[in-house]
C-alpha cells in the first residue's frame, strides 16, 4: 500500500511526463539531452520556462477541453518562443538568438 508521499510523488511524475509529452508532440524538433553534461545550467532554464508557463497561463486560464489546453500551450510556447523579449537576451526573443545561431547579449 503507498502512502500519501508516495502517491504524490508519483502524480508529480506523471504531470511532469505529461508536460514533456505536449511539448514534444507541439514542436517535434525538440531533443531531449539525458547526457548530463550541462545539465544543471539547462536546468535553470527549464525550470524558469515551467515557472512562467505555469504563472502565466496555466494557473490564469481555466481550459475544459484537452484540445483547447493543448493550443493554448502552443500559442503560448509559440509566443515566448517568437514574440516575447527576454531581458537575458538584449530584449531579442529566443528564436532570434538561435536562428542566427549566437548568443545574444544583454542590452
Amino acid at each position: 500500500m503507498k502512502n500519501g508521499t508516495d502517491a504524490e510523488m508519483e502524480k508529480k511524475q506523471i504531470s511532469g511526463a505529461l508536460k514533456a509529452k505536449i511539448v514534444l508532440e507541439a514542436h517535434p524538433d525538440i531533443r531531449i539531452s539525458m547526457d548530463g553534461v550541462g545539465w544543471a545550467l539547462d536546468n535553470v532554464y527549464i525550470e524558469r520556462f515551467w515557472r512562467t508557463l505555469k504563472y502565466e497561463y496555466v494557473y490564469l486560464w481555466k481550459r475544459d477541453r484537452i484540445r483547447e489546453l493543448r493550443i493554448g500551450l502552443g500559442n503560448f510556447i509559440e509566443d515566448y518562443n517568437h514574440r516575447r523579449e527576454h531581458s537575458a537576451l538584449g530584449k531579442q526573443p529566443p528564436w532570434t538568438c538561435y536562428s542566427l545561431n549566437r548568443w545574444c547579449e544583454e542590452a
